[in-house]
């Protein structure tokens, strides 16, 4: 099949591709075999020296070689290859660049070389073929010179301060703000603001928790306090008797009224008179009427009998009757009603009276029915079950606000800047003061916010008089100052902002709202009442609740004394003097509790206390096992120690020696480990770390190699102070990492593996914060921003929040971060990961440049990385250090030979014949698989074979074979690497002796 591969990693290119093509700003820029492309824009071979270095032998006496002379060298190299170039002139290593493609030249100076070698005070030297990445990079070299350009430039600023760091430091005294100072106080002072700020720029970006922390509440009080001001307790307004309202709820009755009258002249003027009251008259046409009381009466009646309907409320029969005596006829009204329609006699009675009336005069009356008042305890029931729902809706908001405080905490804590924070010297008290300063602020505002609106609602429970004012006030603080600390106790819990925020919200809202709902039900019930109040003092343990017990106290206090006759003290127990007690004892706990936890997780001893606690609780649990269980684990972790011991080599084994021998603070290293070992799980656990001893001198870089697992990153982890150690120690500068942890940190600068960023800053705001963390003076700050951005070529997105940066970019920022305020010891964790190969060759010359004073401990998967930076490398193997030394000591030492690389002539040349003239040149000469014609490999042993030897063979070959293109290369750390860390008989032995 065909495939067509991209990649960023050359090796992988070379291995896998038979053609190799490269691109430049959207161009095909060249296109070929390896080879090929080494023999056209190579740069020829590269000399590695390795220099001799005083040493103590077993036997304890100092040896010294012949110094190295880098200038006697140089005239040697000249002489036979006029152009070539000092590379690098390191403390241990030295690198000569030998241009062109003599190989009898090369040949001629290797054999001299080697004759010299002692003299020149060289201990070890290789050659190296042009690699595939070095032609990458003469190819791509109008990008690495405008990345250089940066470099030129980086002297060329004068900055000023930057807006956001004037905001927060316009009210500070200049003093106290000025490098001049140097006082502890003012490093304090500029680092408290430093940390604030740091705050108040990630809730200026997150605007939609900041938004939501602070008008959520808001709205949520201006209902609560709307629902106070509805009175449940209103009888209502009082009932007309008339046909409209007496018959218009809760339903109308849209049925006429019947109605049986004589239409003489005397009951039409009272006929009239009832229509204009508002009765629906309606004539029974099928009745015959006898017009006389109370004949008419009597008839209607039956009528409505035969003919019920449930919707009529009324009836009016109108007739006439004679009074005896004075024989005068007069109109009598019958008024039938409803009884279920209780309103319909009284309003027939005022209609009747109204129409009397104004036959007569034209006056007229106004009856209505008025509902009896409340009852003084209906109307405490009432009035507390709003206060109780009105407290509720007060204290949810609050309880929002007080769970949205864990989002900011957690996210740092996920991101892992929390941590960077710690590791780059930030005092755990400081860090805590400065957080809850800031959430201080942002709660401030929402009760202030609040209380507002209580004024302009004009709440006399909460705000009628200057005592409950300062009541509300004193709660509303007291509450704060016991969630904050709670929410920053909470964020050790979690990891995901998401998660940490619903289970807070969730937390508050069963703290307040239910156990609230609960003590009022359980108040009100007689039989619980006594095992209410007892309860109670378990409910008050919950902040929120006690907010809320609060607020409804003080909503019922007048309402309960007017009911009881007796009003209580504002600040009695029952009322605000168990919450407010409660609450400041709380925000003392909490807080404390908060410091303990962070003590715990990043402060040495006690993480060595808690270490030392559970190894004896494991051991106790170990004995209840038996003794021969104890034993036996503990001989397996003695045999396991013992064959990883015989696995490191006798560079290993002497370094361990000299550290042993030399017994000072830190044995002449700027970084010195002693005996260092970390076991998880106990006696017998797991072992990430084993009896690691290493010196680092200061202006080294040391390269730390292994695979996932082997224990780089937990070496690591124990040197910022991050894990505790199971024994041993390490010094830097001097100082234990057991005990002076503090004054380490602020000598270390620490770029982790993974990108350890607050995402809402920026990359000026961020290598601003960690200078302000390393206590770089102002005067001299910015300067040192600008440098590291322009070195770093991140000018374009300086000022953009770091969480939209690439891969790349997020690492060259770790980087700036970790080399800031110029530290004494720089970790770096995988810098360049992620980069193509120009960008990491920029970042290498960065970091050489900038960590040329500085001890330097580097962990890459990347050789080349290592080959650039590293003088000297250890592969770590399962947590053991299975080899050490130089880079060229290690080639000579492990490497399996050369390899030779030749492109033949497919006319003119012989595969056969040249491949005998090797062998018989080179004794044990092997073809390789990778058997392509018309391209030959082979592999050549290291011992026996000379690089003197090997030159002037493929010389000889080239000429009279006719080869067109031919390289050597000597064996690579990738393939030493891979042949320490993937030793399979090793492993093997290992599972033999774990099954038996």
């Amino acid at each position: 099949r065909t495939v067509v591969l991209t990649t960023h990693f050359l090796d992988e290119a070379e291995l896998l591709s038979d053609r190799i093509a490269i691109m430049s700003e959207g161009r095909l820029r060249c296109d070929g075999s390896a080879l090929f492309l080494k023999a056209h824009f190579g740069v020829g071979y590269r000399l590695s020296i390795t220099k001799n270095s005083p040493s103590l032998p077993m036997g304890g006496e100092l040896a010294v070689g012949p110094p190295f002379d880098s200038q006697a060298l140089l005239r040697l190299v000249r002489s036979h290859v006029p152009d070539a170039g000092l590379l690098k002139d390191e403390r241990r290593t030295a690198e000569v660049q030998l241009p062109g493609d003599d190989l009898a030249s090369f040949g001629r100076l290797f054999g001299e070389l080697e004759a010299q070698q002692l003299q020149l005070g060289v201990s070890d030297f290789g050659a190296t073929c042009t690699t595939l990445e070095d032609v990458f990079l003469k190819i791509n070299e109008d990008k690495l010179d405008d990345l250089a350009a940066h470099e030129e430039a980086r002297d060329v600023y004068s900055p000023t301060p930057h807006a956001d760091e004037q905001v927060l430091s316009s009210s500070i005294p200049t003093k106290w703000l000025s490098g001049a100072s140097g006082s502890t106080l003012a490093l304090r002072v500029r680092l408290f603001y430093a940390l604030v700020n740091k705050r108040r720029l990630t809730s200026q970006r997150d605007l939609l928790t900041t938004g939501c922390q602070l008008f959520f509440p808001i709205l949520l009080v201006l209902f609560a306090l709307a629902l106070l001001k509805v009175n449940l307790a209103d009888v209502g307004p009082p009932l007309l008797f008339s046909p409209h309202d007496a018959f218009s709820h809760p339903a109308p009755i849209p049925d006429p009224t019947p109605i049986g009258i004589s239409s003489d002249s005397l009951t039409l003027p009272l006929t009239s008179r009832f229509a204009s009251a508002g009765w629906k008259l309606h004539q029974i046409s099928s009745l015959p009427l006898s017009n006389r009381f109370p004949d008419d009466a009597g008839e209607i009646s039956q009528h409505l009998q035969d003919h019920h309907s449930t919707s009529l409320a009324a009836a009016i029969s109108v007739g006439n009757i004679t009074l005896p005596i004075i024989y005068k006829t007069v109109p009598v009204a019958t008024l039938i009603f409803n009884s279920t329609s209780i309103h319909a006699l009284p309003t027939l009675l005022q209609s009747l009276a109204n129409a009397t009336l104004g036959i007569f005069n034209g006056a007229r009356i106004e009856a209505s029915a008025h509902a009896l008042p409340r009852t003084r305890r209906e109307t405490a029931e009432i009035d507390s079950f709003v206060s109780i729902f009105a407290s509720i809706m007060i204290l949810i908001p609050f309880g929002f606000v007080a769970a949205s405080f864990v989002t900011p905490l957690v996210r740092e804590r996920e991101s892992g800047s929390k941590q960077m924070q710690f590791v780059s010297g930030v005092p755990s008290v400081m860090f805590w003061c400065a957080s809850w300063a800031w959430d201080a602020i942002m709660y401030a505002l929402v009760v202030a916010a609040s209380i507002l609106v209580f004024v302009l609602m004009k709440n006399k429970e909460y705000t009628g008089t200057s005592e409950t004012l300062c009541g509300t006030l004193l709660v509303f603080t007291l509450f704060g100052c016991a969630a904050l600390p709670l929410s920053s106790a909470a964020s050790f819990a979690f990891r995901s902002p998401s998660n940490g925020l619903i289970v807070m919200i969730a937390f508050h809202f069963l703290s307040g709202f239910g156990l609230l709902v609960c003590d009022f039900i359980l108040s009100n019930i007689e039989s619980t009442q006594q095992t209410n109040s007892s309860l109670r003092y378990l409910y008050l343990l919950f902040p929120t609740y006690c907010l809320g017990r609060a607020l409804y106290a003080q909503s019922t206090r007048d309402l309960f004394a007017l009911f009881g006759g007796t009003k209580k003290a504002l600040y009695s127990w029952d009322l605000l003097g168990g919450p407010l007690s409660y609450l400041g004892i709380e925000s003392v706990i909490f807080s404390l509790f908060t410091i303990f936890l962070q003590y715990a997780s990043s402060t040495m001893f006690m993480q060595l206390f808690s270490s030392r606690v559970l190894n004896s609780l494991r051991s106790a649990f170990a004995s209840t096992r038996g003794d021969a269980w104890h034993e036996s684990r503990a001989q397996e972790a003695v045999r396991h120690d013992e064959k990883f011991a015989a696995l490191e080599d006798d560079d290993v084994i002497q370094e361990r020696h000299e550290i042993d021998l030399e017994t000072g603070s830190s044995h002449g290293s700027e970084l010195c480990l002693t005996h260092l070992r970390k076991e998880y799980g106990g006696q017998g656990g797991k072992v990430a770390v084993r009896d690691l001893c290493l010196r680092i001198e200061q202006g080294e870089c040391f390269g730390f190699l292994g695979v996932n697992g082997a224990g780089k990153s937990t070496t690591f982890s124990m040197l910022t102070g991050a894990t505790p150690p199971s024994s041993g120690d390490a010094k830097i500068n001097g100082l234990s990492i057991l005990k002076d942890q503090d004054a380490i940190r602020k000598r270390i600068g620490f770029c982790p593996q993974h990108d350890a960023l607050e995402s809402l800053m920026t990359g000026r705001e961020l290598i601003r914060l960690y200078g302000r963390i390393k206590n770089v003076p102002s005067s001299e700050l910015e300067i040192e921003v600008d440098q590291l951005i322009s070195d770093l070529d991140l000018t374009k997105f300086a000022d953009k929040p770091s969480g939209t940066y690439s891969g790349g970019n997020k690492r060259k920022l770790c980087v700036g971060i970790a080399l800031v305020g110029r530290p004494a010891v720089v970790l770096l964790d995988e810098p360049s990961s992620g980069m193509d190969a120009a960008s990491k060759r920029f970042l290498w010359s960065v970091i050489k440049r900038r960590t040329a004073s500085c001890c330097t401990v580097l962990t890459t998967h990347s050789m080349e990385e290592c080959e650039a930076l590293c003088a000297r490398v250890g592969v770590m193997v399962e947590g053991t250090m299975r080899c050490l030394g130089a880079l060229q000591s290690l080639k000579s030492k492990y490497g399996q030979g050369y390899e030779l690389e030749l492109r033949l002539d497919p006319v003119q040349s012989d595969g056969e014949a040249v491949l005998a003239e090797l062998r018989t040149g080179c004794a044990g000469a092997a073809e390789d698989e990778r058997q392509e014609p018309p391209y030959l490999h082979l592999k050549l042993p290291q011992e026996g074979t000379s690089l003197a030897q090997v030159f002037k063979l493929l010389s000889t070959t080239r000429e009279k074979y006719g080869v067109q293109e031919c390289s050597v290369t000597q064996c690579s750390l990738e393939q030493i690497f891979v042949r320490m860390a993937a030793n399979q008989s090793m492993r093997a032995s290992f599972s033999g002796s774990a099954a038996s």
